[in-house]
Parts: C-alpha cells; structure tokens; sequence
C-alpha cells in the first residue's frame, strides 16, 4: 500500500493558540505512548479511566484538523495508546465528516498480536475490529522470530521511525516512564527522541495515571521549539 504524502508544514506547534496554520489539503500527524503497563493495566474496570484518555486525545485531534482539514492521523497499533489513539481518530472522524480524516495504521510485523491475549482490553480480537475500521494497514517490516527479543524491538523502532518520516508532527503521550523522555530507553522515549533529531515538532500530552480519579488531569506540554507558548486544553 501507498506511503501517505508527507506535506509541508509552514508553522509547527502552537504560536497564537493554535496547533498549526492551516493548510488547503492536510497534514499528516502520527501517535506515540507507553503501553498498558505504564498507563492503568489491561483489566476491564481501568475502561472508563482509558476513555478518558481517548475523549481528551479526540478534543486535540479535531483542533488540528479544525484548521487542517484532510489530515492524515498514523497511529501504530499497539497495545495502549497507539490504539487509544486510532479510536480517538475514530471518535473525530464521526463527529465531523465534513473534515476528510484518514486513519491509517502503520503495524510494525504481521504477528504482531501473537503475543496478546485472544480476548479482552487490548486483545486479539480489539486488534482485529481496529483493522477493519483502518483506512489503510501498512505492515513496515517482515515477521521476526518470536524468541529474538533485538529483533522485535528493532522492528517496533522501525515502525515508529516510518511513522515520523511521513509526519509533519508528532504528538505523544508522555506517562510512567515515558516523562523522563531525554534518558528512557522505552520506545515512546525513543519515538520522541527521534522526531527531534529529525526536525519534527513533538506535542506532548502528560499524563499521570498513579494519581487518584479525582486528582486524574491531563496537560498539554509542547516542546519542539523554545518559543511555542504552552496551550492547554479543558
């Protein structure tokens, strides 16, 4: 399947309240966040505190579009965020059809969820309803053995690799161990660290899921360049 166009972003991140100017045809915006582990588990009553990761990732999601519309959202397909995200983009594309929203996953190896759980939160069968949903699965990287630990890590950082190449801007949620993004050796660390290098705005969204329900906030926290004024989101 076809690489989506990378388009020309003229003002990144938010100057003036706003993500990014607008542009006639869209941009192209991928995802990047920690795993359940680091967020509230894989059971099922941590749902509700997930959606609301997922309802504040959509509020973002449609302010980029709002002024960029036909965008372009690549998230990864992995367990947590990744498909937090995908379903975020769902939520938008519903809301306002009019914007012309492409959800495109960009899967690190096919068998992928041969390592998860047949059923449940972010299980097999999750992973297979998100597939049908996607407008375009792009697989990056051939099967690695399942016992090559190097190389499964090898094709998720080639997956997040790709999804930045064909980025104009990033946006991560940074939680657990994933905040100390400069010396973390996790992937969403790595993720971010790499779309600096490479000269793509990063917006991040920290989140601090060892808080109480009542204490449970989220906050905008962009830092792709020293004079972006901090937005934040109610």
């Amino acid at each position: 399947m076809s690489t989506p166009q990378k388009k020309h972003l003229r003002c990144t991140i938010p100057l003036e309240n706003q993500f990014v100017k607008r542009e006639e045809k869209g941009i192209n915006i991928c995802f990047t966040g920690p795993r359940p582990n680091q967020l509230h588990g894989y059971k099922e009553p941590a749902r509700p505190l997930y959606s609301q990761i997922a309802d504040f990732a959509s509020k973002v999601i449609l302010q980029c579009v709002e002024r960029n519309p036909g965008s372009i959202f690549i998230s990864g397909g992995a367990q947590g965020f990744d498909q937090l995200a995908f379903w975020a983009v769902e939520k938008a594309k519903k809301a306002r059809p009019d914007l012309g929203i492409a959800n495109i996953l960009y899967i690190p190896f096919e068998s992928q969820p041969s390592f998860w759980s047949p059923t449940g939160m972010f299980g097999q069968s999750e992973y297979r309803r998100m597939k049908r949903f996607a407008d375009t699965v792009r697989f990056i990287s051939p099967n690695p053995h399942p016992d090559d630990r190097r190389a499964v890590a090898r094709a998720l950082f080639e997956r997040n690799h790709a999804m930045v190449k064909d980025s104009n801007l990033v946006i991560a949620l940074l939680a657990g161990r994933s905040r100390d993004w400069e010396n973390s050796s996790g992937g969403t660390a790595e993720c971010v660290r790499y779309a600096r290098s490479q000269g793509c705005p990063v917006l991040a969204i920290e989140y601090r899921p060892d808080a109480d329900e009542s204490k449970f906030k989220t906050k905008i926290l962009p830092f792709a360049q020293a004079d972006i004024n901090q937005l934040k989101i109610s």
